[in-house]
């Protein structure tokens, strides 16, 4: 049964609180495939409230972060909101990184992952030993115009930084055992971190024993051959750890959503209404029981669907809804990873059909099926 009429469809009704715009606000546009994957098609304004939108940006973060979707994010790109630029990139997950202590003369560097490469950022690096500290400027690979305005500059955006009394920064975990003493502080985007090998951090402390030595280098940037010389390190030889979020129940609401978003695409805003998706429909927006959505039926496995898989480019995304003998199924696939088998419902009364949209990230390219 159909519960909304075209009109009020047109007005704004959400597809998933299943309300017109008398109770929610329609002013943005949910795409059909999470845009920080790269996607780029999306619903039209009015599909899907911005109550809903907002609360699905929430959970998606955290899948796009701590899941093995998130792993491929970083390891293959895009960046934020489906960008391959660096440059827009604005609050990445920062992370002590570990370089090859064979290959760098320094082992550990904050910074973070970026399309599959180690990005350093402005840095200063500190080792305390016997009650001594020794200490480098790390040259960045990122918004480094000159090596000696880099050092002179972030000297004195330190000495500001440790004056403070306020000091607010981002302290990185750091994952890695050693025995070394170090104390790491770095700056982008206007943000300042720090990372550490000592079980805490007092940087009230440490800007006791720092600031001496900044003011010094200051009085030595007037002549800029006094400068110490600035460490260059390789950045194709790194390490980095990360923890996976393991529920099953939050990383297959993404797969769920991004079904019913296509089908919506495909057959309508009003088609998804249907009473015959409530129970989907419910489990996406509360992201409860996801699970139970997901077939392990080898027998759904369609050659067809793995004939047109065949065709797509290299990691791409896709979604394809195939309708026979009364199932409506969705094969979602993020990076090209085996799909998600997702039964959208069994009580499907309407023709057979099958279509797909296909997301070629990489050359920021989507395709319907029919283009294979």
């Amino acid at each position: 049964m159909i519960i909304v009429s075209g009109s009020d469809i047109n007005m704004g009704y959400c597809i998933y609180y299943k309300k017109t715009d008398e109770d929610l606000r329609f002013d943005n546009e949910e795409h059909i495939i999470p845009a920080g994957l790269g996607g780029i098609k999306k619903l039209e304004k009015g599909t899907v409230s911005d109550e809903a939108n907002a609360k699905f940006s929430k959970e998606e973060l955290v899948i796009l972060r701590n899941s093995f979707i998130g792993l491929n994010r970083m390891n293959n790109g895009p960046g934020k909101r489906g960008s391959l630029n660096i440059k827009k990139v604005k609050n990445p997950i920062m992370r002590v990184i570990r370089q090859d202590p064979n290959h760098s003369p320094i082992e550990f560097v904050l910074g973070f992952i970026f399309a599959g490469r180690s990005v350093f950022i402005p840095q200063l690096t500190t080792f305390m030993d016997y009650n001594s500290i020794s200490y480098h400027y790390l040259a960045s690979n990122i918004n480094v115009t000159s090596v000696d305005n880099l050092q002179i500059e972030l000297n004195e955006k330190l000495i500001q930084f440790l004056e403070d009394k306020k000091k607010e920064f981002k302290l990185v975990h750091m994952p890695f055992k050693t025995d070394k003493h170090f104390i790491h502080i770095g700056l982008y985007q206007g943000r300042w971190y720090a990372a550490t090998s000592f079980k805490r951090l007092n940087l009230n402390i440490f800007a006791g024993d720092m600031l001496p030595i900044l003011y010094e280098l200051k009085e030595k940037s007037k002549d800029k051959k006094a400068l110490p010389q600035p460490k260059f390190i390789d950045e194709s030889v790194s390490e980095f750890k990360d923890e996976i979020n393991t529920d099953a129940i939050k990383l297959y609401f993404l797969y769920l959503k991004t079904a019913f978003n296509a089908l919506s695409f495909f057959k309508g805003a009003k088609y998804v209404c249907n009473d015959i998706f409530d129970e989907i429909r419910e489990s996406i927006i509360n992201v409860n029981n996801t699970d139970k959505f997901i077939q392990s039926n080898k027998d759904l496995d369609d050659p067809e669907i793995k004939t047109y898989v065949k065709k797509f480019p290299d990691k791409a995304h896709y979604v394809i809804i195939c309708a026979r003998s009364n199932r409506l199924n969705a094969y979602v696939s993020f990076y090209g990873e085996k799909p998600a088998i997702i039964e959208l419902t069994n009580k499907y009364q309407d023709e057979d059909f099958i279509d797909g949209l296909i997301c070629d990230w990489e050359n920021r390219k989507e395709s319907r099926l029919e283009n294979y």
